[in-house]
């Protein structure tokens, strides 16, 4: 069983293979090669065998980020029901088909391997950081927020574009979202207000004076990592959300985010060229 530590463990993972199973080392290495896939866990599980060390009773990979959709979807595909493939961690269903799970994995992940390094695509890489901190600008002050990733330009764009240039809408949030988080936030128990102060100054003053800290400064810093959190959500889980549905559409797009930076690949017959936000 191993638990790796910090982003830069898809490179370490090459000269720390020692650290992991046995059973499930060459797997692991494997799809650490893969763009968009930093393993954050792994287990060989247990057999019918004694074990010398402490195992789960199912053999596992768990990742740092959410699995590309491109791949998640060929995993789906390649090991059927021998997996339950997750976001965040492929794991087996019987602890008997170890084993076989593991050895599934690993022929799946060279498979994919070999795949993807004949595919011409696109790549827009977008910094999260200058992302999020768009988006948050936007949401505080009340904005819609809509952001598409144009399929001719390979940009992210967030006001109007070209319809023949086909952007594909990735997000699109209502103008109020803002009032919204903070009252998801004063709702949970250790963030409530007083009913009868919430009542009569409503959401959009009360959010002013927490923001100027009349409720102290540790509620105001507890608003700030709250609404931190939620933009991150933006940027990450619901972006991956919307390119998931063009997917679903026959759009040959793929997305991860790697700690650092919004990834996009989109496949197309032209070579591969490089766009950086």
């Amino acid at each position: 069983m191993h638990g790796a530590r910090g982003p830069a463990y898809a490179a370490a993972v090459r000269y720390n293979a020692r650290n992991l199973d046995a059973g499930v080392r060459d797997a692991v290495t494997l799809l650490n090669h893969i763009p968009g896939v930093i393993t954050r866990a792994s287990c060989e599980g247990m057999d019918a065998q004694p074990a010398r060390h402490a195992h789960a009773a199912l053999a596992y990979v768990a990742f740092r980020h959410p699995l590309p959709l491109q791949l998640r979807d060929f995993l789906i595909t390649r090991l059927g029901e021998l997996a339950r493939i997750e976001d965040d961690g492929i794991y087996c269903r019987w602890p008997r088909k170890n084993r076989t799970f593991i050895g599934s994995l690993e022929s799946a992940a060279r498979l994919y391997l070999s795949g993807s390094a004949r595919t011409s695509c696109r790549i827009v890489r977008w910094p999260l950081a200058r992302l999020r901190a768009r988006l948050a600008r936007l949401v505080t002050h009340g904005h819609a927020v809509e952001v598409q990733l144009c399929l001719v330009c390979s940009v992210l764009v967030g006001e109007a574009h070209p319809e023949t240039h086909q952007p594909i809408v990735l997000l699109r949030l209502p103008p109020d979202l803002h009032d919204r988080w903070f009252a998801e936030f004063v709702a949970q128990p250790s963030n409530g207000l007083d009913p009868v102060l919430v009542a009569t100054a409503g959401w959009v003053r009360l959010l002013a004076r927490t923001q100027r800290g009349d409720f102290g400064t540790a509620y105001r810093r507890r608003w700030l990592r709250y609404r931190a959190q939620r933009v991150a959500d933006l940027t990450t889980r619901q972006i991956r959300s919307g390119v998931d549905a063009a997917r679903q559409q026959g759009i040959p797009v793929d997305f991860f985010f790697d700690g650092t930076h919004a990834v996009f690949i989109l496949e197309h017959a032209g070579g591969a060229r490089r766009s950086h936000a």
